[in-house]
């Protein structure tokens, strides 16, 4: 299989990933894309927080594979710097060196770099409080990243070879403040059948739980159901019947 991983954060527990950088990222149940839980990165001072999964052992098994990383992501609050929120790592998976990313401004739009990276095509401005799909594709043959928005690719950016990589990173990797969460985390690569061998794409809407969706103006979004509970509006879960049962 192409996928090789794929994590939701339902079971609440840094157990879910392989390592965390500086302070971990606390669970929420009320805001998520889907499922019962997601990650939060919520730094109130300036720190580097992030999480990272093992793709591969080494850099050599990663050597010149085609990558696919998707994250749902949904910011709260910018970022006072520019910081990389997903990035493919050739080193230790911690630290602001050796990777291919995508970074957000302060001005909520996001490009793609290198490490170092300080500028690059800019995506449209992320709207604060609502979830997209973030997806990028790393050719280490070509040492390309191509990063997508809701399916769409704004930019491709090139730079050295990595020489490998093995490490799937997410979160604030370069120090600021902001508030952003993350769910529905997959990586594939380009080996194995299709569909997993491409662009994670979309959760299915099926899976998506405790939403409904409201027309914004200019299109269809997500949006939490909340119900009275005597004393606070609370998110809940939306059911649905299967035939048999309620899912």
């Amino acid at each position: 299989m192409a996928r090789i991983i794929t994590c939701g954060f339902e079971a609440q527990s840094a157990s879910e990933w392989a390592g965390t950088e500086g302070t971990a990222p606390t669970f929420s149940t009320g805001v998520r894309n889907s499922g019962t839980a997601s990650v939060r990165f919520q730094n109130t001072t300036s720190s580097a927080r992030s999480i990272r999964f093992q793709v591969y052992a080494d850099d050599t098994v990663g050597s010149g594979k085609n990558v696919y990383i998707r994250a749902y992501i949904r910011l709260d609050a910018a970022p006072a710097a520019r910081t990389a929120i997903l990035a493919w790592d050739d080193a230790t998976g911690v630290g602001t060196g050796s990777f291919y990313c995508i970074k957000v401004n302060p001005d909520c739009t996001l490009i793609a770099t290198a490490s170092g990276g300080t500028s690059g095509a800019a995506s449209s401005a992320l709207t604060l409080g609502a979830w997209y799909r973030l997806e990028m594709n790393y050719d280490g043959a070509a040492h390309t990243l191509t990063p997508y928005l809701n399916g769409s690719a704004w930019a491709t950016a090139i730079s050295a070879d990595l020489g490998g990589g093995h490490w799937a990173r997410f979160g604030v990797i370069n120090p600021t403040t902001l508030d952003l969460y993350f769910d529905d985390i997959a990586v594939n690569d380009a080996s194995g059948g299709s569909p997993d061998n491409g662009l994670p794409g979309a959760v299915p809407a099926s899976q998506v739980s405790g939403h409904v969706k409201a027309w914004s103006g200019s299109a269809w979004t997500f949006n939490p159901v909340k119900v009275w509970n005597g004393t606070t509006w609370t998110t809940k879960p939306l059911k649905r019947w299967s035939g048999s049962t309620w899912l």
